[in-house]
């Protein structure tokens, strides 16, 4: 009797085996495996230039031309047709060419007259000048730098004057006057001392002239580009 409970108590006792794997297990073999795998492994160099043009490769249209080239790629490049002459059929083209004694000189680009002989532009009195003064704003002197540097460019005569806006005509006359003056007169000693340009090509006016649609209900400043043989 004994016997037998001692036996039943041992079947009782022996679990499962110690050589189940859990999934925890199987994980972790699985990333060693990986790891080792990517350790021992060896790859050249055209191996590693198709996986990087493969990271480069992108499934959609670009809007513009793309800057660089890949070269190396898994995608396979297109074929291309290639229209080779044949050979022997190549023949000397040197009788077609002719010599010319007296060449057309080309107009130069930095003149207004190889395009046009007046230039106009209008620019809000708001962007460049605080409130109803003369002084400058940043962004103002900004636009000036950059309308400076094409002044630079091309050799013309400038006009400036303030074109008044559609609800200023019925104030001070001589007030809107002294105000397009200071401003004309600010505008001018800006591109001259601090921009470095020619003071006699400027010149400021007081009259004032037709602004455009847009810009017909603010006051305007007035920058007449003409070449220098109109204005002469």
């Amino acid at each position: 009797m004994p016997r037998r409970q001692n036996k039943q108590a041992d079947d009782e006792g022996s679990g499962p085996g110690a050589w189940i794997v859990t999934f925890s297990d199987c994980m972790t073999l699985l990333l060693c495996f990986f790891v080792m795998l990517v350790s021992f492994s060896s790859f050249d160099e055209v191996s590693l230039n198709k996986i990087a043009g493969a990271f480069n490769c992108e499934n959609r249209d670009a809007i513009s031309d793309q800057k660089h080239t890949i070269k190396d790629s898994i995608v396979p490049p297109r074929p291309r047709q290639i229209d080779r002459t044949k050979a022997g059929s190549e023949h000397n083209t040197d009788h077609s060419l002719q010599s010319t004694r007296n060449p057309r000189r080309s107009p130069d680009t930095t003149d207004t007259a190889a395009h046009r002989a007046r230039q106009v532009l209008h620019i809000p009195s708001g962007q460049l000048f605080w409130g109803k003064g003369s002084s400058f704003v940043q962004s103002g002197r900004n636009r000036l730098r950059t309308i400076a540097s094409f002044m630079k460019r091309v050799p013309c005569q400038v006009i400036i004057g303030e074109i008044p806006g559609a609800d200023e005509f019925d104030g001070d006359e001589q007030a809107i006057l002294a105000r397009g003056l200071s401003r004309s007169w600010t505008l001018m000693q800006y591109l001259t001392v601090r921009e470095g340009l020619p003071a006699d090509r400027f010149r400021i006016s007081g009259t004032h002239g037709a602004a455009p649609r847009h810009f017909r209900r603010q006051p305007v400043m007035e920058v007449t580009l003409l070449a220098r043989d109109t204005f002469q």
